[in-house]
């Protein structure tokens, strides 16, 4: 754990009877994969639990949500109701929004996992922040653009981020700044932008992405990868989610 997760979770514990800083509590939720990658779904936040089998970091930390009109509306702030759907592996969440009913469905195969979201709310589109950090690293990573998929990597671990809708909003966020760490509420995720330097969008591990719905729904992607093992041509012909081209306007 990095000093900024150390003293975030701290002071997220302080005045807990129960919580632990460090802790990863999985009493709720549920789990999705176990070969080699094991994401824990709770109130449809995700985060990795498998570096003891694969040695791969992937997701520290995510949120998700909907935007409709300009507001937004996190899953994990709403009511949700969770169950593994008809005894498979699948991890079905449904989150009650004020503006309506979202089904979130989370499933891992090998390496990858896949959320995808359905609605029928109209004129919505899916926000996500997810936190990589590859070979453990939060800081001293790097970006790479693809056509519809996000790379980022630090020495070893590569993750890769996509949307089988391709992305209508793309930003980067540095992490906590020292005004962040010496503050004595924990530091809210996603962060406001800030002033749009380089290494917001090219020097970080945590990217917030608008996820269009193509007749409400859509499907995320990530997948984690060990250079050692793996070879760049495999994924450009093995792994590639399909749908309309990015876009990486600012929002």
């Amino acid at each position: 754990m990095q000093l900024r997760d150390a003293l975030h979770d701290y002071k997220r514990a302080s005045g807990d009877e129960t919580l632990f800083a460090g802790e990863r509590r999985t009493l709720s939720g549920r789990f999705s994969g176990g070969d080699r990658r094991l994401v824990h779904v709770d109130d449809g936040v995700l985060r990795d639990f498998g570096y003891p089998l694969s040695g791969l970091t992937g997701l520290v930390r995510s949120r998700f949500g909907l935007k409709v009109d300009g507001e937004k509306h996190w899953f994990n702030d709403e009511a949700s109701t969770q169950q593994y759907h008809a005894g498979t592996g699948l991890v079905e969440t449904v989150h009650e929004t004020p503006v309506g009913e979202v089904t979130q469905l989370d499933l891992t195969l090998g390496d990858a996992h896949l959320t995808g979201f359905q609605t029928e709310i109209d004129h919505a589109e899916i926000i996500a922040y997810v936190s990589l950090a590859p070979d453990g690293r939060h800081s001293r990573v790097g970006q790479l653009h693809h056509e519809d998929v996000i790379e980022v990597y630090h020495e070893t671990e590569h993750d890769f981020l996509g949307s089988a809708t391709g992305f209508a909003g793309l930003r980067g966020q540095v992490p906590a700044t020292f005004d962040d760490i010496i503050s004595e509420e924990p530091t809210e995720y996603p962060r406001s932008p800030h002033d749009g330097r380089y290494e917001e969008d090219r020097l970080s591990g945590d990217l917030v992405c608008w996820l269009p719905l193509d007749d409400g729904w859509t499907t995320l992607i990530t997948l984690l990868t060990d250079w050692a093992d793996t070879e760049r041509s495999a994924l450009s012909t093995g792994w590639k989610p399909s749908g309309p081209s990015s876009a990486t306007a600012r929002r």
